[in-house]
């Protein structure tokens, strides 16, 4: 979640709607129709109210909305709060939308230009007000590699990936690189936490540091 200047607290969240209503006929992973928002504080957590809700785009198949899921915002300003959503459309890209009025109600989404499919993003506003971004950089479902990236125009264009996480196709281990996390320290240098998950299974937390230098490509 997200703090604002006038103290309102942002936290995104996501529901499965067929799991909501009990249906029994879920839809296969990637077509699972879920629903994002944002709850709002403006009480430092006492009460909470709802965003408007964010769909995604309908797929290929009749009557089934595609997932838009595990959204990660930042706020750029008090008012225009920037999201991104797992998704999982045919063309691998992300799917991202706009709010103008603190986090309240959303534009339809739209897809950006990054590859991303199926798989969570995380977002960081630097305190020079560059917004740091983490995601998996693929078409497909493989979730390799982890890539970064900072925008330095408020969320409006993103400068050529680096890899953060990388391993060959054929590698055994591990598995993906996914489900990021970043923050950005003290000093100024940026923490980044992930999940490797083995060929048996298993999922084991990562981290990393690196420098805003060299995620800019110097």
């Amino acid at each position: 979640g997200v703090a604002l200047g006038d103290g309102t607290i942002l936290v995104p969240y996501w529901w499965d709607f067929m799991f909501q209503i009990g249906s029994k006929g879920m839809a296969e992973i990637g077509d699972i129709p879920c629903v994002s928002g944002a709850m709002i504080s403006a009480d430092g957590g006492a009460t909470w109210e709802l965003s408007t809700d964010v769909y995604g785009q309908w797929s290929a198949r009749t009557k089934v909305l595609r997932t838009a899921d595990e959204p990660a915002i930042v706020a750029i300003s008090d008012r225009d709060i920037f999201m991104v959503l797992r998704s999982a459309r045919d063309d691998g890209l992300a799917e991202e939308t706009w709010s103008h009025d603190g986090g309240r109600s959303w534009d339809r989404p739209q897809p950006g230009k990054l590859h991303e499919f199926n798989t969570p993003t995380a977002l960081w506003r630097m305190k020079n007000g560059w917004v740091v971004r983490l995601w998996n950089n693929s078409k497909t479902a493989r979730r390799m590699p982890l890539a970064v990236a900072i925008s330095k125009d408020n969320c409006r264009t993103w400068p050529d990936p680096k890899t953060l996480v990388g391993f060959p196709a054929e590698s055994k281990w591990p598995v993906q690189a996914s489900y990021p996390s970043g923050v950005e320290a003290a000093d100024g240098s940026l923490v980044a936490v992930w999940c490797h998950v083995t060929p048996e299974g298993k999922w084991l937390w990562a981290g990393g540091r690196f420098t805003v230098e060299w995620a800019s490509g110097k």
